[in-house]
């Protein structure tokens, strides 16, 4: 038996982290060897009560529930074969790096406005870098441990 599948990803800009979202489209279908060789396309109620898992293993992000999509409505003519199943799936930051980069930039502005009238030009050139780049080292490296990992999550194929 070999199962194929189709992923479409959307994948946003770079500059919304970590307020980003990825949607990915999984579709199943395949095609079954007999065993006097001819292939067989898979159907639906070939399948009915098999299981598929999917489990998120990428750090610092959130895999929702998936949603399942009718497979006729993402199927085309120049398809080899049917899909068995569409799942909609999506993955977004976990809240706590949100916060954690609104936090940022609110201390980053507190602190510029700080040195601005503390502190004399001269002083300013030097000291403004450093405080930027040591508020985020240290922000980032102390939360890197903590990222929560997604339950594996179950569906079961119709039929």
């Amino acid at each position: 038996m070999a199962v194929f599948g189709m992923a479409m990803i959307s994948a946003p800009a770079p500059s919304l982290y970590p307020f980003d979202q990825y949607r990915l489209w999984l579709g199943v279908g395949g095609l079954a060897t007999l065993a006097d060789g001819t292939s067989v396309e898979l159907r639906p109620e070939s399948l009915a009560g098999r299981v598929v898992t999917f489990q998120n293993r990428i750090p610092d992000i959130i895999m929702d529930a998936p949603t399942s999509i009718a497979p006729e409505t993402v199927s085309v003519a120049a398809d080899p074969f049917g899909f068995l199943a569409v799942q909609a799936l999506t993955f977004e930051r976990p809240a706590y790096l949100k916060v954690l980069a609104v936090v940022l930039v609110v201390l980053i502005a507190i602190s510029a406005s700080l040195a601005l009238f503390t502190r004399g030009i001269d002083e300013l050139a030097l000291g403004f870098g450093g405080i930027i780049l040591g508020v985020w080292v240290c922000a980032r490296s102390s939360c890197r441990n903590h990222s929560p990992r997604s339950p594996p999550l179950t569906w079961r194929c119709p039929g």
